[in-house]
């Protein structure tokens, strides 16, 4: 497949700047609380699709030919040149729009503010098919295949589900969750020893039927852990560990972060907080330079989205480890390349109203249609970085280990029929570039299982 690469353009920068404090826990509660406005601000028409998610990509070619988004994605990638695939416009990935909703969820659970949970479960709700009692593959029957919802994705959606229930009490959220880890789980096979394909697709001629993402089994890690699963998540970890270190018919060496910020996530969860330090060791090794700031920094190294969209699930495992963890080396390592992160990361922030968006300019991909090159990328980066911070700062809420009780939710079920987008272009295609290695254990090792979105 052709490698997709956008060119950023020059950003237009207007903004307020003051150092936050992130050791002062007032201040970060403060900060964050402040950054929930401008992260729901934008979604309305025409950013979104009205199914509790946000608009993946307007489709200019598809309105034209009147084809459905999968075959044109397919005709887009193979038939026409890179330069004119460089032309469609992508806003906000549909699994990326299940990593949105779990922001409003995971700020909840660290710093005990519920304000904004509605809102989310408003658009789990919508997003959330009517069909096997609400999932997140449209109503169809599980056995169906399904082009542009993969097991990853739709396990993005599942977490956000947990972290709902968790925050809110609401049974049908935990529903939503458990239905699909059962639908993702029907993909454990056990040839190489175990493991859980990415494609729910075994057809002839498919693609990638038969790979084993390591982002999908460190999901369903977390996931297991947080749904009474404990079994089947060390089922899957006892898989993966010997996996990072040796070739059972390796298809790709390419290296992801996001996979280490799961893990950390699940195995703290699990209590096997040595595993989930080796991991961390790992991510440290690989993917915190000199200066301590967690990467990549994709004004130096070019990345396909600005943020990429790898560090969210990052900061999260690492509060997650913070929480889990009574190493104080661990500890003071973790704060230590938080604080040196939110340098960095939070420097575009206005510090007026927490808004952390830059404009990149109209048109370029992965930013909003209106306000036309507003990042809302930025603004998922700052709230999940500030949660993180707000657990090191020893938090103000409850945490997913330690659920709330239930309490009274009003959300409308949606009867959605939900359009089944296409897998992007980045999810398809790996960019070296903007990750680190997946193996935490053995760097250079091939690894099993495809380390793909």
């Amino acid at each position: 497949m052709h490698l997709i690469k956008t060119l950023l353009p020059l950003m237009a920068v207007n903004m307020v700047n003051a150092q936050l404090d992130v050791t002062d826990k007032g201040a970060v509660l403060a900060a964050a609380k402040a950054a929930m406005g401008p992260l729901q601000q934008y979604f309305v028409d025409p950013n979104i699709e009205g199914k509790g998610s946000w608009k993946e990509n307007p489709g200019a070619f598809l309105i034209i030919l009147g084809a459905s988004e999968a075959l044109m994605l397919k005709l887009l990638t193979f038939v026409l040149e890179p330069s004119t695939i460089n032309r469609r416009r992508w806003v906000v990935q549909w699994h990326e729009s299940g990593m949105y909703q779990d922001l409003f969820f995971q700020y909840a659970l660290a710093s005990g503010d519920g304000s904004n949970n509605g809102f989310a479960t408003n658009n789990m709700y919508a997003s959330a098919a009517s069909g096997n009692g609400g999932d997140f593959l449209g109503g169809f029957s599980p056995n169906e295949s399904q082009d542009g919802r993969w097991n990853d994705d739709i396990a993005w959606w599942a977490l956000s589900s947990i972290s709902g229930a968790e925050a809110t009490g609401n049974a049908d959220l935990r529903a939503f969750a458990s239905t699909t880890f059962d639908q993702v789980w029907m993909s454990w096979d056990d040839q190489c020893g175990g493991g859980i394909y990415w494609s729910r697709n075994r057809q002839p001629g498919s693609t990638n039927p038969y790979l084993k993402s390591s982002i999908t089994n460190v999901q369903m890690i977390d996931l297991g852990s947080r749904l009474g699963h404990a079994d089947k998540a060390m089922q899957i970890w006892n898989w993966m560990k010997p996996c990072y270190t040796n070739d059972c018919g390796a298809v790709s060496n390419d290296v992801f972060s996001y996979h280490a910020g799961e893990a950390m996530a699940g195995l703290s969860l699990m209590g096997q907080v040595d595993e989930a330090i080796k991991v961390f060791n790992g991510l440290k090794a690989n993917f915190v330079g000199g200066d301590g700031i967690l990467g990549p920094n994709c004004d130096v190294l070019g990345c396909s989205k600005n943020p990429s969209g790898y560090n969210w699930p990052v900061f999260k495992g690492l509060g997650y480890l913070y929480r889990a963890t009574s190493d104080s080396g661990v500890r003071n390592s973790i704060a230590s390349i938080l604080k040196a992160t939110a340098a960095s990361t939070l420097s575009h922030c206005n510090t007026n109203n927490w808004d952390c968006m830059r404009n990149f300019g109209a048109g370029a991909g992965f930013t909003l249609l209106s306000p036309d090159g507003k990042n809302v990328r930025d603004q998922f980066e700052a709230v999940s970085l500030l949660t993180a911070i707000i657990i090191v700062n020893g938090g103000g809420g409850f945490g997913p280990s330690v659920p709330k009780p239930a309490v009274s939710t009003t959300a409308v079920v949606v009867n959605a029929t939900n359009a089944v987008p296409s897998r992007s272009s980045e999810q398809t295609t790996s960019f070296v570039s903007t990750s680190i290695a997946t193996s935490t254990f053995n760097s250079t090792s091939a690894s099993t299982f495809r380390t793909s979105t």
